[in-house]
């Protein structure tokens, strides 16, 4: 946060899970190599169910999932659960 108001040089914050890259949003619901362990496990379980064919995409995981017929809202509330669920581990 301190880099992103241009109060320090350069991001020293890495990333809580990985500690291998600099902590940004992007990172943080979608690149981190444990944070996407996590969405192909969420799914691992959504196609299981029958909800979902395809792997998420970081735009999925950022604005909801907008090309699914059917399951929609069901599918897009299971992903805001799952976003909200790993702000409260960090």
């Amino acid at each position: 946060m301190l880099f992103k108001f241009r109060k320090i040089d350069s991001p020293s914050c890495y990333c809580d899970f990985c500690e291998d890259e600099p902590e940004t949003l992007q990172h943080f619901f979608f690149y981190c190599s444990k944070v996407r362990a996590f969405w192909e496990e969420v799914n691992l379980l959504l196609n299981s169910q029958g909800m979902m064919c395809r792997s998420f995409n970081f735009r999925d995981i950022l604005f909801g999932v907008l090309d699914t017929v059917s399951n929609e809202i069901l599918l897009n509330y299971n992903v805001l659960e799952r976003k909200t669920f790993s702000m409260a581990l960090n």
